[in-house]
């Protein structure tokens, strides 16, 4: 179905007449039951962006729509359902009042009772909704759902306009059943209130308000087994309580990142900054989610080493948050900045070696995208083209964060040049100030480059826009940054893979390696550093790249001068799991194993499945053990690791 609007392809909303000005949600949620209640409403103020809009459209999929009522009155509406329009889930059409019909800038407030089970319904796209058993969850005793809406699956827990152009605030009133707690991604007002059920039981009501405009991916809640430590007067985190003292413990310098954000990128407006540490299966490192950001437990290193995600949420209470992208096309607008703030909070806080590695690593990740792909694939471009009836998430990569955040560095290079980020850094204040609660398109950065920077014309001129936007294949060009701790890295990993065409034998190359890596205290590098060394090793001895794989007794060797098996770092176990599964380290395969069905993080599972499917082909153990755990993971996941056995050159998300 082609989009009823000439705004967002990604939604079948008539964008172009109406535009939701308030949402209001109240949301009455059997956990144990799998099901958002059949007394649970949606209440849209609309108003009209021309005269004569006689209904308005809105996305749906999966909902139950119950009743459709005109909250001036309570008079019932007419209303049509299409359950499936297409790929992108189906349409809720609501003959409006006469009165709205007026003139623009007429209003109206529509009630939509509704009931859903929050997966998408028909057409297998997916839901938001989570929904994990007792036994699925740390402590085994209570239920959990939390909902994942980006890219366009809130239309699968509420009917809405499922664009990222459309922003508005909301309210939320969540009921669950006691002794569950309920979070959203809005600010608490008052007290829990207990209230009775239609079952006569007792559930608990929790009220949220969210002042601050967000478009409807923004929208989230979570309920469960849940307990809060205080990190400072205005971060928390939540999480299970088996979990709660390890969260604390790793986000304890939260506050200090937040404080360093708001030194670069302003002042910042959510109010709070609390985190929700999830189950297993979140599918992502973490989700912006405003004023709650949700997080993997994956980040649960024991040493505070994998904070670098948190600065990445963070930066997205600028970039992404108050600042939106104005479709999915112009998404890298959400992640290239963020990327870039995300760095160089690790740059001031750790040091621009730190930050360089970093970026390394994103480079990296990008090639190895382009490679599989092909240059000349149209989700190489860093504004693609998606085609009417796209699912975003199926143009979902690397490449709008770190094509993105490349970008912006060259643009820093040619109108800062220097090694002071200061003046960059105005910039980026008058940005996020300029365009605050708004949706945007890279034209707009255009126009605000060229007024920022008004003497530089001349410059911004000799900038190659369609280079860097709509031509596939890799960067145009690359800025050079701090490599200091990255060459450190890559002389280790040259050492260790040339073990495999050493003339002297495998064990005397061993034996070099081991030495080499003994003398540069490889078990104390860092974490971002132990990475980059990973990365390179795995490059170096990748066959598709023309090398040899190392040898499993040298594996075994390197393991146990670096403990790579026994590492809790996630990004560090999965960088080690690709080197030692490519050799065939029997020990790995356990690892990889407990790995990929213990969490459903799309990062980590969905190449380690490729990667147990290609090695160990025979019995299709990959397959198997997919079977046996996709009840764990949640259904974007799933789905996207579907089309993974389907496709074996596909190239996993990043997040």
């Amino acid at each position: 179905m082609a989009p009823a609007n000439s705004i967002d392809t990604s939604s079948y909303a008539n964008l172009d007449e109406v535009v939701t000005q308030n949402l209001s949600l109240d949301i009455r949620i059997d956990v144990a039951g799998r099901r958002l209640c059949d007394d649970s409403t949606a209440t849209l103020s609309l108003a009209a962006r021309v005269a004569g809009v006689a209904a308005a459209t809105l996305d749906i999929r999966g909902l139950d729509i119950l009743e459709v009522t005109d909250a001036a009155d309570g008079a019932p509406l007419d209303y049509t359902v299409v359950a499936v329009a297409g790929n992108l889930g189906g349409t809720l059409r609501i003959t409006m009042p006469p009165t709205f019909a007026a003139a623009a800038g007429a209003t109206a407030t529509v009630v939509v009772r509704y009931t859903t089970d929050g997966l998408g319904g028909e057409g297998g796209a997916g839901g938001a909704c989570g929904w994990l058993t007792a036994a699925q969850t740390a402590s085994g005793a209570h239920p959990f759902v939390f909902t994942q809406s980006e890219a366009i699956h809130a239309r699968s827990i509420f009917p809405c306009q499922d664009s990222p152009s459309v922003k508005c605030p909301y309210t939320t009133c969540l009921t669950v059943r006691a002794p569950l707690v309920a979070v959203a991604s809005a600010l608490a007002v008052g007290e829990p209130v207990a209230v009775s059920g239609p079952d006569g039981g007792d559930w608990v009501r929790y009220h949220f308000e969210q002042p601050i405009p967000v478009p409807a991916y923004l929208v989230a809640f979570a309920a469960g087994e849940l307990v809060s430590r205080d990190l400072s007067p205005r971060c928390r985190v939540w999480a299970q309580p088996s979990v709660i003292e390890a969260a604390a413990y790793e986000f304890a310098e939260v506050e200090t990142l937040l404080s360093t954000a708001e030194k670069i990128a302003g002042p910042y407006v959510w109010g709070r900054y609390d985190l929700l540490t999830l189950p297993g299966s979140f599918p992502y490192g973490g989700m912006e989610n405003p004023c709650l950001t949700f997080v993997t437990p994956t980040l649960l290193a024991g040493d505070r080493s994998l904070v670098s995600v948190v600065a990445h949420e963070i930066a997205h209470s600028w970039s992404g948050n108050l600042v939106t992208s104005g479709t999915w096309t112009h998404f890298w607008l959400n992640e290239g900045f963020t990327v870039f703030l995300e760095r160089r909070i690790l740059e001031s806080l750790h040091g621009s070696g730190v930050a360089g590695l970093s970026t390394y690593g994103g480079r990296q990740a990008l090639g190895d995208y382009v490679s599989s792909v092909g240059e000349s694939h149209a989700y190489t471009a860093l504004e693609p083209v998606l085609a009417d009836d796209t699912d975003p998430d199926d143009a979902f990569s690397v490449v709008p964060y770190e094509r993105g955040y490349n970008f912006l560095l060259h643009l820093r290079q040619l109108l800062t040049p220097g090694d002071d980020p200061a003046p960059f850094d105005a910039f980026l204040r008058y940005y996020f100030n300029r365009f605050a609660r708004c949706s945007i398109t890279s034209d707009d950065l255009r126009q605000a480059l060229a007024q920022y920077f008004p003497d530089s014309a001349a410059t911004l001129a000799e900038v190659d826009w369609h280079a860097w936007l709509h031509a596939p294949g890799g960067l145009p060009t690359s800025v050079s940054v701090d490599e200091s701790l990255l060459h450190q890295a890559h002389a280790l990993a040259t050492i260790w893979a040339a073990t495999t065409k050493s003339v002297d034998g495998v064990a005397a190359a061993t034996a070099t390696a081991v030495a080499t890596a003994t003398t540069e205290s490889l078990a104390s590098w860092p974490a971002a550093q132990l990475c980059a060394f990973l990365q390179h090793l795995g490059a170096l001895t990748s066959v598709t790249r023309g090398g040899t794989p190392l040898d499993s007794s040298v594996v075994g060797a390197l393991d146990t001068v670096g403990h790579f098996n026994d590492c809790r770092n996630s990004e560090v176990r999965a960088l080690w799991l690709r080197v030692a599964l490519a050799a065939h380290y029997e020990p790995a395969v356990a690892n990889a194993k407990q790995f990929v069905t213990s969490q459903g993080r799309m990062k980590f599972v969905r190449p380690l499945y490729r990667l147990l499917a290609s090695v160990y082909p025979g019995g299709g153990m990959a397959r198997a053990l997919f079977e046996e755990h996709r009840d764990r993971l949640h259904s974007i996941a799933s789905k996207m690791i579907e089309k993974d056995f389907a496709d074996q050159s596909a190239v996993g998300a990043v997040a």
